[in-house]
């Protein structure tokens, strides 16, 4: 997985990054991967909770 091999918690600037990454504030990401707010993605509802279908 390539955020195990570029490391979580950060990545060494003096070495390149793989084809197709750029470096973001979050760290490594795919070039075709836009950073944005979660609510310009999702719609937020109040009194929601999230349910653990595994459980």
């Amino acid at each position: 997985m390539i955020g195990q091999e570029l490391g979580k918690m950060g990545h060494n600037t003096n070495e390149p990054l793989p084809d197709g990454y750029t470096m973001t504030e979050l760290g490594p990401l795919p070039e075709e991967w836009q950073v944005v707010r979660l609510g310009e993605v999702v719609v937020l509802r109040e009194r929601m909770r999230l349910v653990n279908l595994d459980e």
